[in-house]
């Protein structure tokens, strides 16, 4: 598995540090294992991200338990945003938002709580590790984590629950772009401000042929969705696309 990347953090300041760590702590005093997700998780596989939403899922039978320690922390529960609504649809819908700070950003950063039921982790899926909030400090309390192919795999299960055209489903195909392609090649130069020389052929193959070894290795797929790790490695061979992925018929719901 990748180290984690370095994230880039808007400013969070050590008592609101802290009081992540705190809310996260009371949920476990109470039984209660977070699962990181989002920018939390994909950074643990080399995707640089920006931490203004901090991710979490919870199980649905104690998600209101969750949003009641995150609100004694002094996080203000608050409504989605119209603009996420629009670039995200129901991802943005369903979550329980908690804003942190107005200090460093024209939007507050977040506590999210996502219900679990909405991604659907089986326990053999998950392992504990610290919490990391972007610093490459972890924090003295623990959260659920995941690894590469039960991650790639929930994305296409969410992502069939929508339309191809839909939001979600394509803020969804964005991240599991990301993770693929950080996870299995080398994008160092993403984002670098350099001329590159074209790419043979010949390295394009090396590259990929790199990258399939990698996706290979990968453990975790459910007996009933080897079809999943099928579909994908297509794509990272270049004969499968995302648009291909199963949605869901088109429905009218205004």
């Amino acid at each position: 598995m990748p180290s984690p990347s370095k994230s880039s953090s808007l400013p969070l300041s050590a008592s609101r540090r802290l009081s992540i760590s705190g809310s996260i702590e009371s949920n476990h005093n109470q039984g209660i294992t977070v699962t990181e997700w989002g920018a939390l998780l994909y950074s643990r596989f080399g995707v640089p991200v920006s931490l203004a939403q901090f991710d979490f899922l919870v199980n649905d039978d104690v998600l209101e338990a969750a949003c009641h320690f995150a609100a004694e922390q002094g996080f203000v529960p608050t409504e989605s945003r119209p603009i996420l609504l629009n670039t995200q649809g129901e991802y943005e819908a369903i979550a329980r938002h908690f804003e942190i700070d107005h200090d460093f950003h024209c939007f507050a950063q977040r506590v999210n709580f996502f219900p679990g039921s909405f991604v659907g982790f089986r326990a053999n899926e998950l392992y504990k590790v610290p919490l990391n909030l972007g610093d490459a400090c972890a924090m003295p309390v623990s959260v659920l984590t995941t690894k590469p192919a039960p991650l790639a795999a929930s994305f296409v299960r969410l992502i069939s629950q929508f339309h191809f055209t839909d939001p979600a489903s394509l803020h969804l195909k964005h991240d599991l772009c990301l993770v693929l392609s950080y996870c299995l090649f080398d994008m160092s130069y993403e984002g670098d401000y350099m001329v590159l020389g074209e790419e043979s052929q010949e390295d394009i193959d090396r590259q990929i042929k790199r990258g399939l070894d990698l996706y290979r290795e990968w453990e975790g797929w459910r007996d009933d969705e080897m079809w999943i790790a099928d579909a994908l490695e297509a794509i990272i061979q270049g004969k499968g696309d995302y648009d291909y992925l199963p949605g869901t018929p088109f429905k009218d719901v205004r």
